[in-house]
């Protein structure tokens, strides 16, 4: 029974995790659109300390930084969470993703 919570809890912090991915994946690219630009070529322009020709492009491009960052960062952890939520169950992607199926139609 505790194993069954376990699973549940870390399902749901894995399942949180994935929608605040796909949500900063989204507003990245309304930016990208709006600029034309992907997020990763901007982002190294950015890094590179160059500053933008229109002042008030600052709002935005500080934003689709931070964006860029909190996506960058949270992939990580999701990186993180199923390398050691495999190695723990002893699975591999394939059985993570039967496993993920099963739970998704109970």
């Amino acid at each position: 029974m505790l194993t069954r919570v376990k699973m549940a809890i870390d399902t749901i912090n894995f399942i949180d995790l994935l929608t605040d991915i796909h949500t900063l994946t989204k507003e990245l690219t309304a930016f990208e659109h709006k600029y034309n630009l992907l997020s990763e070529v901007f982002y190294q322009w950015y890094c590179q300390g160059h500053e933008p020709d229109d002042d008030t492009w600052l709002t935005d491009l500080s934003e689709w930084a931070g964006l860029y960052r909190s996506r960058q960062y949270l992939t990580e952890q999701y990186h993180h969470m199923l390398r050691q939520q495999l190695t723990a169950n002893q699975e591999t992607i394939t059985s993570h993703l039967h496993k993920q199926v099963r739970l998704t139609n109970v």
